[in-house]
């Protein structure tokens, strides 16, 4: 993943810490605990991203429901995913604290409405000497006709120092 590219570029140990050996990173100043994460989330962020991830994808299947429903049909979708990740009144509290004010905001976006393409449309290409796999989280066509990668952030502000080789990256790969 993108995450995984920056972390490597930030700091190769950090990355051996978590990609391979799978233990977490010693703390230091790449990493600072902010206020809000050092009171007990109800989930991490990356579980957080990915029930918000795994929600839209459902959400955005190309077809008649394509974006339809709003933040309705969004919540009985959340649920779904929810079931077996999270117990009802953990998922149930996730959405009422982060996930509902999220949602909202992807909602008044306009890419919201645009239609859907593809869902996780993977690719693989070589860039920059290296051989790079990844899947775009969704594929649209904007107004204008063109094809637009729609790529869902959901961590803290401010954590998008690699963007712009993902957005190299999503233009290579359309």
């Amino acid at each position: 993943s993108f995450s995984t590219m920056e972390v490597f570029l930030q700091c190769p140990l950090r990355y051996q810490y978590r990609q391979e050996w799978k233990i977490p990173a010693p703390p230091d100043g790449l990493t600072p605990v902010s206020g809000d994460q050092a009171e007990a989330p109800s989930v991490s962020a990356a579980q957080l991203g990915t029930l918000i991830h795994a929600t839209l994808e459902a959400f955005h299947q190309p077809g008649l429901l394509d974006g339809k429903g709003g933040l309705e049909r969004l919540r009985q979708i959340w649920d779904t995913v929810c079931d077996g990740e999270l117990d009802h009144q953990r998922a149930d509290q996730v959405w009422a604290d982060r996930a509902v004010s999220m949602f909202r905001n992807y909602l008044a976006s306009e890419v919201a409405s645009w239609p859907t393409v593809a869902t996780e449309q993977e690719f693989n290409l070589a860039y920059k000497g290296a051989l790079v796999r990844g899947f775009m989280d969704r594929l649209v066509t904007a107004p204008s006709g063109i094809a637009t990668v729609v790529d869902y952030k959901t961590g803290r502000a401010g954590s998008d120092a690699g963007y712009g080789m993902q957005l190299e990256i999503y233009k290579d790969a359309i």
